[in-house]
């Protein structure tokens, strides 16, 4: 096949083997017309992501190119790396916070990237990463643009990494999934911006995704890896059709509810939360503080061995619920009881008790251990707190919860950077059920896990439900994970509940229309209604 001279990206031929001669990517050759959105997606350690750091000649030092070319509108990204990277091509993780510089402004680090590869003033490009900000879909550019990394929930961390990268107008994006960890309807709507810059600016974009959602959605043709080695490059509608069952809407799906009478484990009466929020000036300086009501008058009974998802965007205060819940801020007004008992009564040794009854799981795993420390030595931890202090009772028990969670006990001996998201996270809900806990808030738990991985979390979660007669709060943005697991549903927005009723039901018949944006906003793996294919997504309007 004859490429255009002004052809996004040639792979030809590509071989990348690690320190062993192991081949990781095995004669890939792969091409993107002007406009396309080439999807690739395959199992996990199926070489997607490193054919996407290949295309920007970022492979790791560890990994060796045997073979074949790379080649981005004619350059050479090993070769020259300057003009390629950040210029010609951008790049889109799912590790926001690993992009930033944690001691400077988010914006003044997007405005600086533009300044370096444009040669425009700095005023010029600040307008520029606002007018970026406010299309990424983040409220108030202004604070975010002054705020640094670590003060971003995860999902303001990865819209700002959205408009680093498109702040140069590249001709070539590399989004490696790139909405992991956002909500349904911000997802959605970031993706049909992504679409339509492609068609608008005649980007190109390889799209790296585990996601059928996505793919189905926004993906003009489909590469599917597998170990390294590629198959036929096919059109986005055949390669779901010849896929597994698709997934079906929410709102097509009716979950089975516990009855009232089973006791009630908490109950929280009227929770409110306000955060006094500093802003900062242009130069970094303190100006004023103002109060953000980040939970108001918030309701909630959960019974013995129900589960009941809490859904809204970022922002909605779905996580400062959990947080109040398990005692990690205070709450300002309101009440929380536990088994009908007001847990602000509570003496210091009562509640210190009680926490152990009341346990949480982080949406990311890796907040949750030592990074210094073995993943056996950080289970043992709640034994030696809570129960016990004999060292070699605590390594049986902490043998006896590996086995119920189902992980490789030859894992103990690892630290938590060196296992899988997956396994770590599992470690995480193991780490939680140490303390033989009553309910479990659970805040995104699936959110950073493969599609795979996310369905098998989600098995293990009934499967203790079930053998344990555990309760959930459930805490997600994702719909279809929801959906599986809960009995019923709240839905947050701006820190009030806007619906709350059975899962099934309340997807199927919204009664507020902010429940119907959030339905709107899933998709479907159904190739023949495409979200691209919608007039108001081609026009620039938002769908929802």
């Amino acid at each position: 096949m004859k490429h255009n001279v002004a052809t996004p990206l040639i792979i030809k031929n590509l071989t990348v083997v690690n320190s062993r001669g192991q081949a990781l990517l095995s004669d890939i050759s792969v091409s993107l017309e002007s406009g396309e959105i080439l999807g690739v997606t395959g199992p996990t350690d199926s070489g997607k992501s490193l054919l996407g750091l290949a295309a920007l000649g970022q492979i790791p030092a560890t990994l060796r190119m045997t073979g074949g070319e790379v080649r981005v509108l004619q350059h050479s990204p090993f070769e020259d790396a300057g003009r390629v990277r950040g210029k010609l091509a951008g790049l889109i993780t799912q590790s926001p916070r690993q992009a930033f510089h944690p001691m400077m402004p988010i914006g003044k680090q997007i405005t600086r990237f533009r300044q370096h590869h444009t040669g425009e003033s700095f005023s010029s490009c600040r307008e520029r990463t606002l007018a970026l900000m406010d299309l990424v879909g983040l409220r108030d550019p202004a604070r975010i643009y002054s705020s640094f990394i670590h003060e971003l929930s995860g999902g303001m961390a990865q819209r700002c990494l959205i408009a680093l990268a498109l702040s140069t107008e590249p001709k070539l994006l590399i989004a490696d999934e790139p909405t992991s960890g956002l909500d349904v309807t911000i997802q959605a709507n970031i993706l049909d911006t992504i679409w339509r810059m492609t068609r608008e600016l005649g980007t190109s974009m390889l799209l790296i995704s585990q996601d059928r959602g996505v793919l189905t959605n926004y993906a003009d043709n489909i590469v599917e890896l597998d170990s390294g080695l590629q198959k036929d490059k096919v059109p986005v509608k055949a390669f779901i059709s010849t896929g597994d069952k698709a997934k079906s809407s929410p709102a097509t799906k009716e979950g089975a509810h516990l009855s009232d009478s089973r006791p009630v484990i908490m109950a929280v009466k009227h929770l409110s939360k306000t955060f006094s929020v500093q802003q900062r000036a242009y130069k970094g300086l303190w100006v004023r503080s103002t109060s953000l009501r980040a939970v108001d008058d918030f309701n909630v009974e959960v019974h013995e061995g129900e589960s009941i998802g809490l859904v809204g965007e970022s922002g909605s205060g779905k996580s400062t619920v959990g947080r109040c819940l398990v005692g990690l801020i205070d709450h300002d007004d309101g009440e929380i009881l536990f088994r009908g008992t007001p847990i602000s009564a509570l003496s210091a040794s009562e509640r210190r008790r009680l926490r152990a009854k009341i346990q949480i799981v982080q949406q990311d795993p890796t907040d949750t251990f030592d990074p210094k420390r073995t993943l056996a030595w950080s289970l043992g931890e709640p034994f030696r707190i809570h129960k016990q202090n004999n060292e070699s009772q605590v390594n049986i028990a902490v043998q006896e919860l590996v086995e119920r969670i189902g992980l490789d006990p030859t894992l103990l001996d690892s630290r938590p950077t060196e296992v899988t998201p997956s396994n770590l996270q599992r470690f995480a809900i193991a780490r939680a059920l140490a303390t033989d806990p009553e309910l479990i808030i659970l805040d995104e738990p699936t959110s950073l896990l493969s599609p795979y991985d996310r369905e098998s979390l989600l098995h293990l979660l009934g499967d203790l439900q079930r053998a344990l007669s555990l309760s959930y709060l459930f805490i997600s943005h994702d719909l279809h994970s929801v959906t599986a697991v809960c009995q019923r549903v709240v839905i947050m927005q701006s820190g009030r509940i806007m619906e709350s009723g059975l899962t099934g039901s309340t997807f199927s018949n919204p009664v507020n229309d902010y429940t119907q944006k959030l339905v709107d906003s899933f998709l479907d793996e159904n190739p023949t209604v495409r979200r691209v294919e919608q007039h108001s997504v081609r026009s620039g309007k938002q769908v929802n």
